[in-house]
């Protein structure tokens, strides 16, 4: 398989109980993360303390609209929480738990990086972020933006260059730790890249996965399928691979 001063507008839908202390939380561990603008925060409710993994999927056509599923049950009657903004910051809160959180979400459909939105996964012990494009042709590129001891950037754009800012990239952001000191936790510490299973005819009609660096507390792999003429190009990679 990017505002440093921001204020936080609360969603109408949810406010955790621990809204203040992860408000603050999120204000410090963001401030590296995106261009000088305000946007909406939106938190997923807590996780109940039996979920092992969280899909993201996407609701429609309307780009923004990402349905939240629990532990493989994707039935729609059956969905735990909507997020709806393109242009915001949608939150997963793992807490004390250890879960993977599966992303089938296509790029054009995610909140999207050229207007500072970014799809969050904070807390959690020993959790795995996986990006899945297996049933996705659109999205040509994966890609590491940033990668340190705090938080790593992971981009997935229809385009090859989603450093410009271009359409139709969306970004996930996990971190690696508790954001408040008084508290402990591995947070996001493996990062999983499906990339799609396109049978391109030569190496401009494959998929790009770039991982140009990685945290060394990250584990990472890559899947690139019945994919073929993929690119899988890793550079400073300090983590385990």
């Amino acid at each position: 398989m990017s505002t440093r001063a921001f204020s936080f507008i609360e969603s109408s839908r949810h406010r955790p109980a621990c809204a203040p202390r992860l408000y603050a939380a999120l204000s410090q561990l963001a401030e590296p993360l995106e261009p000088r603008r305000l946007f909406a925060v939106d938190f997923c409710p807590p996780l109940p303390v039996d979920t092992v993994s969280v899909q993201l999927l996407r609701d429609g056509a309307a780009p923004g609209v990402i349905d939240v599923y629990l532990n493989g049950d994707v039935n729609p009657t059956d969905r735990f929480y909507q997020f709806t903004r393109v242009d915001g910051t949608d939150v997963i809160d793992a807490g004390n738990l250890t879960i993977t959180c599966q992303d089938f979400v296509p790029a054009f459909y995610k909140p999207q990086a050229e207007v500072g939105g970014a799809i969050q996964f904070i807390h959690g012990q020993g959790c795995t972020l996986e990006l899945d494009g297996s049933n996705n042709d659109d999205d040509l590129y994966y890609g590491v933006v940033s990668s340190d001891a705090t938080s790593t950037r992971v981009r997935t754009s229809e385009t090859f260059d989603p450093q410009g800012a271009a359409a139709n990239t969306g970004e996930d952001v996990y971190f690696g730790a508790w954001a408040a000191g008084a508290e402990t936790g591995t947070g996001f510490t493996h990062v999983v890249i499906n990339s799609n299973e396109v049978v391109a005819a030569d190496l401009s009609g494959g998929t790009i996965v770039d991982v140009p660096e990685l945290d060394s507390q990250s584990a990472l792999t890559v899947n690139t399928g019945q994919g073929t003429y993929d690119t899988v190009r890793l550079e400073t990679v300090r983590g385990r691979v």
